[in-house]
């Protein structure tokens, strides 16, 4: 029964460590720029954009154009899909973060804006997606 106790103590501390390391691949989605729409949730698309990776940094060309910049972004692969998170910042507008997935050429996600000082109550919501520019 003690044994029974320590092996099961053993992999649980096991599990808990392959866990915690494994990675967030940060960089995987590197060279691919991928150009489609976006809109508010529920709604048709209204606006078009460009979303580029590269370096490890993630930006969205449509969001540049309101002084936000790139960011780091984290990637965990699940399959045949690449799911990517990243969260861009702008001195004026505020924070938007971004997450989705990658599947084949094709980019699917959502993202959230809140605005400066106001973290408490997203200001927008909107899906985006869009194809891998050749």
């Amino acid at each position: 029964m003690i044994m029974t106790k320590k092996n099961l103590i053993l992999i649980g501390f096991t599990l808990f460590f392959f866990l915690i390391a494994i990675p967030a691949y940060s960089g995987i989605l590197d060279g691919k720029t991928f150009s489609g729409k976006n809109g508010e949730i529920g709604k048709s698309g209204s606006e078009d954009d460009e979303i580029k990776f590269e370096n490890g940094k993630f930006l969205s060309i449509g969001c540049a154009k309101y002084g936000f910049g790139d960011a780091n972004y984290t990637t965990k692969v699940d399959g045949d899909r690449v799911f990517f998170t990243a969260d861009i910042y702008s001195d004026k507008y505020g924070r938007i973060t971004y997450s989705g997935f990658v599947k084949g050429n094709d980019l699917n996600g959502t993202f959230i804006w809140f605005d400066k000082g106001k973290y408490d109550k997203p200001e927008q919501v909107k899906w985006w997606k869009g194809s891998e520019k050749n």
